[in-house]
């Protein structure tokens, strides 16, 4: 079994998916974390465009890929998708900050107003990687240091791929690979998102109590595993 796993902005390795990934390595026949690829937001990354190449890299219509994605990283998984689609055998999202698709709605169009100035700033040269990882970050609710090397890879992601209502995806675009959403009920941002993607033919789970992070939970693993060997 082949799966690739594409995180948030601000994380990736084995680590960002510590909880699910012992989950599956003893529930799923064939699931072998070894053999998993895992993206890394935090070394330089390109745009979505190449999120989406690096997530069926290797894959084929004989040999499709599981996709598991959450919030930024599922933007390039749902841009592979729309692509790709004979190359993936399933599409597992967490909170997808998918807000491309939902920019009529009151929750993606207040989150633009609050960070859409920040990734404004990305053309001024004097504004460096680490102060817009910062300013984001920190805008977002997070316990920053200017310092942390976490601000720079955030910055320079920002930099590269871009704000993520601005990623290339096709709203009327109809599902033709088995996609399973699974939010935690907390912010209208992601239930608008999981609510569209559901009216093109996903199903949607919530899991609550791990606020943006429902991949921690065992309900979501449970839910995971069955997906993937569906």
């Amino acid at each position: 079994m082949d799966v690739a796993f594409l995180p948030g902005i601000a994380s990736g390795g084995p680590e960002a998916w510590r909880h699910l990934v012992r989950y599956l390595d003893s529930a799923v026949p064939g699931f072998d974390s070894t053999r998993a690829r895992f993206h890394d937001f935090r070394e330089p990354n390109g745009g979505f465009a190449d999120h989406a190449d690096w997530a069926v890299d290797g894959a084929s219509a004989t040999h499709p890929v599981h996709l598991i994605a959450h919030s930024f990283g599922g933007n390039g998984a749902l841009l592979a998708a729309q692509h790709y689609p004979e190359r993936i055998a399933s599409l597992t999202l967490f909170e997808p900050a998918a807000l491309a698709l939902t920019r009529h709605t009151p929750a993606t169009e207040a989150h633009i107003a609050q960070v859409g100035p920040i990734f404004a700033c990305r053309g001024d040269l004097d504004c460096t990687d680490a102060e817009l990882g910062y300013d984001l970050l920190t805008a977002m609710g997070g316990r920053m240091h200017r310092e942390d090397p976490l601000t720079t890879a955030v910055g320079r992601t920002m930099r590269q791929a871009g704000a993520p209502w601005e990623a290339p995806l096709d709203r009327k675009w109809t599902m033709r690979v088995p996609t399973l959403v699974i939010t935690g009920g907390w912010d209208d941002i992601y239930e608008d998102v999981a609510t569209h993607l559901e009216s093109r033919g996903a199903t949607h789970l919530v899991v609550p109590g791990a606020e943006h992070r429902p991949h921690d939970l065992p309900p979501a693993h449970r839910a995971t595993a069955a997906h993937l060997t569906s």
